[in-house]
């Protein structure tokens, strides 16, 4: 471990506070913002079904697709993300903090748009909040870099139980237009993994 922790984070030792907290914010929202993960996709795309089902103002509905867009644009940059920001080196880049705080309210506002009420949307703020924040401690920690993927255990885990949230409280007279959405949804996945690993993406 501190082998590796020395190959990780030199100086680890070091950092402040406020610098293990910016390790722990950036690295967690960079992660979930910007690399490819199906887990993300499914969440983004939840959202994206809770707010085309329900009975609600077509603003709304189009809200809720700004996650899934907003998703699929980031993580065409992710290797320019890391080329430009070592975030590992307990730097703080304001221009990296200002954009995935900026990309936070853009979720936000799409799980806005998918929640049938102030509740509700404050419900799955809440289970967000708990979740990233359980990840930005590790911060903390040298194993937010030796433990890598891992440390998105939970963190993951409580993001699809946000996202099913959303779809349990979808009326009952919705459920069956809500399966159909998602039938189409795997099927237009199938369509893009084809694409990507026939090099035509």
């Amino acid at each position: 471990m501190r082998q590796e922790t020395k190959q990780w984070l030199p100086n680890f030792s070091s950092y402040s506070i406020f610098d293990k907290l910016q390790i722990g914010y950036s690295s967690t929202l960079k992660a979930l913002f910007f690399e490819w993960s199906p887990l993300m996709l499914a969440f983004v795309l939840l959202i994206l079904t809770a707010g085309l089902v329900k009975n609600g103002l077509l603003l709304k509905k189009m809200i809720s697709e700004i996650p899934l867009l907003t998703y699929l644009i980031c993580i065409r940059f992710n290797t320019i993300i890391d080329q430009t920001y070592d975030i590992a080196s307990g730097k703080t880049y304001m221009s990296l903090v200002v954009l995935l705080t900026g990309l936070v309210f853009i979720y936000v506002i799409g799980i806005f748009g998918a929640s049938n009420n102030p509740l509700e949307f404050l419900s799955v703020t809440f289970f967000i909040i708990l979740d990233v924040g359980s990840r930005i401690m590790m911060g903390f920690s040298p194993t937010i870099w030796v433990s890598g993927s891992r440390t998105f255990y939970f963190t993951y885990v409580l993001i699809m139980m946000s996202g099913i949230y959303l779809i349990n409280k979808l009326p009952e007279n919705n459920q069956g237009k809500t399966f159909k959405v998602l039938c189409g949804y795997f099927l237009v996945l199938a369509l893009l993994l084809i694409m990507m690993y026939t090099k035509i993406l």
